[in-house]
């Protein structure tokens, strides 16, 4: 059973923003679940994220999706997302990095692979978090999907860094 105050944790931890996605409860002709912007029927505007929302999302009842970037374009949380061969060897590279930085991160296996967080005490501005993050990876040698190869591809396979963009338009 939840606590309010666990949901309080969690709301400080990951919400950077009220509006949110949510997963369709009916698989469309792939048989994936897609995830749609959360709006009122009639005027189309966002819904804003409640507490009862989190809760049954924590409880596994439905799926939500939180934006990773505030209207200012700061982020409370930084992620990597890695999943294929060896990406938890790159993880624990990255992992061990970071604590030359004396950023702490804590890494989170996945059923494909794993995730790297990084919670900032203050939220963090996207660019610079992006700049950080993309720089360190490439000191690595690792894979990152939004990093240009030598040959001016980027790699199929690789990181996927969040924030995955430096700000966010007015519009978005």
């Amino acid at each position: 059973m939840l606590t309010d105050d666990q949901i309080e944790i969690y709301w400080k931890l990951f919400v950077n923003r009220s509006d949110y996605s949510r997963q369709a409860s009916v698989a469309n002709a792939s048989g994936k679940h897609s995830y749609f912007r959360a709006r009122k029927r009639v005027s189309l505007e966002p819904l804003a994220l409640t507490k009862r929302q989190l809760r049954e999302h924590l409880q596994g009842y439905i799926t939500l999706g939180l934006y990773n970037l505030s209207p200012q374009s700061t982020a409370k949380w930084l992620a990597i997302d890695a999943d294929y061969p060896d990406s938890l060897d790159h993880l624990r590279l990255l992992q061990q990095r970071f604590r030359q930085d004396g950023v702490t991160s804590l890494i989170e296996e996945s059923r494909r692979g794993g995730h790297l967080w990084i919670f900032a005490s203050e939220p963090l501005n996207a660019l610079s978090a992006r700049i950080y993050l993309h720089a360190r990876a490439s000191e690595l040698g690792l894979p990152a999907k939004s990093l240009r190869q030598s040959d001016g591809t980027f790699p199929v396979e690789g990181l996927e860094i969040y924030p995955k963009q430096s700000c966010v338009k007015e519009s978005e």
